[in-house]
């Protein structure tokens, strides 16, 4: 059964302004339209199941 609280959360995940992507310990299983402009994919089917590391940066900007 579908409650508000669910369609509350669902909403604010699909129209938010800020990226989100969900993750189990290294894959991408879910993301929102925001997060899919700003990476420059056209579908969730692109991104879905890839691993963490392989949109991330080699090295990091402070060296860590």
């Amino acid at each position: 059964m579908i409650t508000k609280c669910d369609k509350f959360h669902k909403t604010y995940f699909e129209l938010s302004k800020d990226a989100i992507l969900i993750s189990n310990d290294s894959n991408y299983i879910d993301c929102n339209q925001t997060a899919l402009n700003i990476l420059g994919y056209n579908r969730k089917e692109e991104i879905l199941n890839s691993s963490i590391l392989d949109h991330s940066v080699e090295y990091q900007f402070d060296g860590v």
